[in-house]
C-alpha cells in the first residue's frame, strides 16, 4: 500500500514534473500565503494598539502601509521560491524567471507606493503644528509627486527586466 503510495507521486508526471514536486510547489506557495495573511493581521493589530497609546506617532502608519502589502510580497516570494521546485524546460524557464522577476517587483514598488501614506502622515502631522494653508496645499501635491515617481520607477525597472 505504502509502496504503491510513494510510487504513485514518484512516477506520475504532469508537464514533466513528478508529482511530488507539484505538490511541494504549491504547499510552499500556500504557507507563505498563510504567513502573509498572518503577517497582515499581525501589523494591523499592533497599529491599533500603537495608535490608541501614541495618537501622535507615525508608527501606526508604518504598520498599516507594510500590511498592505504583505499579501503580494508573500505571493511573490512564494511563487519565486516555490519555481525551485520545478524541473522546467528552458523555454519555460526563460517565460517564467522574469514573470516572477516582474511580480517581485512589483510587490516592493507597491510596498514602495504604500508607505507614502507614511510620509503623508508624517507631513500631516508637521502641517498641523504650524497652521498654513500653504502646508495645507503641499501635502497633497508631496504625495501624488512621490506615488507618480514610485509608479515610473517600477515601471522602468520592470522595463529593464523584460528586455
Amino acid at each position: 500500500m505504502v509502496a504503491t503510495f510513494t510510487d504513485f507521486f514518484i512516477q506520475t508526471r504532469i508537464a514533466g514534473n513528478e508529482l511530488w514536486r507539484i505538490l511541494l510547489f504549491f504547499i510552499f506557495l500556500l504557507t507563505l500565503m498563510i504567513v502573509g495573511k498572518l503577517a497582515r493581521a499581525l501589523l494591523l493589530a499592533d497599529a491599533g494598539r500603537k495608535e490608541h497609546k501614541q495618537p501622535e506617532s507615525i508608527i501606526p502608519a508604518v504598520l498599516r502601509s507594510c500590511a498592505q502589502a504583505t499579501g503580494l510580497i508573500a505571493l511573490a516570494l512564494g511563487l519565486e521560491a516555490g519555481v525551485g521546485f520545478l524541473q522546467l524546460d528552458e523555454t519555460l524557464a526563460r517565460m517564467i524567471h522574469p514573470a516572477t522577476s516582474v511580480l517581485t517587483v512589483l510587490s516592493i514598488g507597491f510596498l514602495a507606493y504604500c508607505m507614502v501614506d507614511v510620509v503623508d502622515a508624517w507631513l500631516m502631522l508637521l502641517s498641523a503644528r504650524r497652521a498654513s494653508k500653504l502646508n495645507d496645499m503641499l501635502v497633497p501635491l508631496v504625495r501624488k509627486s512621490l506615488r507618480i515617481t514610485i509608479i515610473l520607477l517600477t515601471l522602468l525597472q520592470i522595463a529593464t527586466i523584460l528586455s
